[in-house]
């Protein structure tokens, strides 16, 4: 005879636990997760001491049951959404930071295989674009450029300073497609079984309509005066005042420029660590970097900022 995954009592026959104990554990994990939650939200707010953080956390998952990963998941979720709900200051940037390293270690020695990793990297990642986006909001873009470390591999125009850069982006634009539509006027009439001959003649018409289609694949990198997009089949660069309008997308930014008819172009950033070299499009994983590109665009692009 089974038993119970929950409480050990003994279960029907092909059955894993009781029905309203699974109900009562999915209503603590539901009432944990939030607990935990508010404990962040509180502890950022308060810059509570990371080791009290830590014991409360610790209370909450043992009285409701909770497993290391969805303590570390809750964690890390709550965390990336106070990034990205509003820009992070100094402070906040370093505690955060800070309590990240103290709960699940150095970003650069967390293992591949750990549970966390790729959420870890991530909220990491939002942490220092929503300290970025700060940063540049308060005129101090040569310490948002500092925040980028890798070398700046396109020639930057005089006065250009970089404040961002992505390292896999796709890149696409909307083309008018052409087809051809139309049929035959007239009367049709039986002539055998399964055929039949339709007397008038055929009349059609081409219609336009946008498509997207998928150009290149390069590496995108913002300034506080254009973007740069520097692809395996081109380079180009787009200067905000030449943008008629932007596009807010989750994964990427669209813009309308002035020239090629005014038709959308779309830059959407691709997950380096979820995405392989020869990976297809496809099966490609996208990063969820729309809420940075659009809100960076738009303030450098307020004429009253000035």
């Amino acid at each position: 005879m089974a038993r119970c995954i929950y409480c050990g009592e003994k279960v029907g026959l092909f059955s894993k636990h009781h029905e309203a104990c699974a109900l009562e554990a999915e209503t603590n994990h539901k009432i944990g997760v939030q607990s935990i939650r508010d404990c962040i939200t509180a502890a950022v707010k308060n810059e509570q001491l990371p080791s009290e953080l830590q014991s409360q956390v610790n209370k909450i998952a043992s009285q409701y049951k909770l497993s290391l990963e969805f303590v570390g998941q809750a964690v890390l979720t709550r965390v990336d959404e106070l990034c990205r709900e509003e820009p992070v200051p100094t402070p906040q940037f370093v505690y955060i930071f800070n309590l990240c390293e103290s709960m699940f270690g150095k970003i650069g020695d967390i293992q591949q295989t750990s549970p966390f990793c790729r959420s870890y990297h991530l909220t990491i990642l939002n942490l220092k674009l929503s300290y970025t986006l700060w940063l540049v909001m308060q005129g101090m873009v040569e310490m948002a450029a500092n925040l980028v470390a890798t070398p700046c591999e396109v020639v930057l125009q005089p006065g250009e300073i970089r404040l961002a850069q992505f390292p896999i982006v796709l890149y696409q634009k909307s083309v008018m497609v052409s087809s051809h539509v139309g049929g035959y006027d007239g009367v049709g009439v039986r002539v055998a079984s399964g055929l039949y001959y339709r007397f008038g003649s055929y009349s059609g018409h081409t219609i336009s309509h946008p498509e997207l289609q998928k150009l290149d694949f390069g590496f995108l990198v913002l300034t506080n005066n254009s973007m740069y997009f520097a692809g395996e089949q081109t380079t180009f660069r787009v200067p905000y005042n030449s943008v008629l309008r932007f596009k807010a997308y989750p994964d990427g930014l669209g813009f309308f420029r002035g020239i090629g008819a005014g038709m959308e172009e779309i830059f959407t950033s691709i997950n380096p660590t979820l995405t392989g070299p020869n990976s297809r499009i496809e099966n490609l994983t996208t990063l969820h970097a729309g809420w940075f590109l659009y809100n960076l665009v738009t303030f450098l692009t307020t004429p009253s900022r000035s």
